[in-house]
């Protein structure tokens, strides 16, 4: 452990040397997420594939979705994090198109906001207040692209273009028709992703039971029945491809990327 830290330590020095600086920590961050995480996660789902399904040819097709897990994981994580917010959002703009029309400004949009919305929208939008007093460049459509940034809600980018465009022409009433629009096109959207939903109930429980029984066949095979495979380990695999080409069929089946 000391010839570790020792070691360390030297590397740190000799790279604030000859390097100068050290690499960016959202980079890095970035890096480990996308390909340090995925790698470790196949090559764990590898050996446990190799044990439990007896070759390295069930290794390998284990290693597949080993490799995308942590980014399901992520995702999934991302998406319920997002859920909050997403609300919020959708009565922002719609508290923010009536006040607009009834001709308030910017401002007295997002103070009513502060007062109004429910955390964490409440500490957000009292902050942006507070910036713009102090700084007068810290304009709300900026603001609302950073607020956009945190909670990775479009809806956020899309308030701001319209506030930009309608304080160079039209003013509050601009506004005001520009997040009506935007409010049913939201509405749109959540109805074409729950229609989406219903409609793919049956072939996602289709593939769920499917993976259930192939699953649970597998696990017969790699256990009770396991000295039948030893000389033929190649058809373990072959089922093992399956099984995991139906998770991944699940997986499209479920993903509503291009409606979120």
């Amino acid at each position: 452990m000391l010839k570790l830290l020792l070691f360390l330590s030297l590397f740190a020095f000799l790279y604030s040397i000859f390097v100068g600086e050290y690499p960016d920590i959202g980079r890095a961050k970035n890096f480990l997420r996308k390909y340090i995480l995925p790698l470790i996660s196949a090559v764990v789902f590898f050996i446990i594939g190799k044990v439990i399904f007896i070759s390295a040819l069930s290794g390998l097709v284990l290693a597949l979705p080993g490799w995308f897990i942590p980014g399901w994981i992520t995702e999934w994580r991302e998406k319920k994090e997002r859920e909050k917010p997403r609300k919020l959002v959708k009565d922002f703009i719609t508290g923010a198109a009536g006040l607009y029309g009834a001709g308030q400004l910017t401002s007295e949009v997002i103070r009513h906001s502060a007062e109004r919305m429910p955390e964490p929208f409440a500490s957000d939008f009292q902050e942006m207040l507070g910036r713009h007093n102090l700084d007068r460049t810290a304009t709300f459509p900026l603001m609302l692209r950073q607020m956009g940034d945190k909670y990775k809600l479009k809806e956020l980018y899309a308030v701001a273009a319209i506030i930009e465009a309608s304080d160079r022409v039209g003013g509050p009433p601009a506004a005001a028709r520009g997040l009506k629009k935007l409010n049913y096109a939201i509405q749109k959207k959540d109805k074409q992703l729950a229609e989406r939903m219903k409609a793919n109930i049956e072939p996602v429980l289709a593939c769920k039971i499917a993976i259930f029984i192939l699953g649970a066949g597998l696990i017969l095979d790699a256990t009770v029945l396991r000295d039948m495979y030893k000389e033929a380990p190649i058809m373990m695999a072959m089922g093992l491809f399956i099984v995991i080409g139906m998770l991944f069929a699940m997986k499209k089946l479920s993903s509503n990327a291009d409606l979120e």
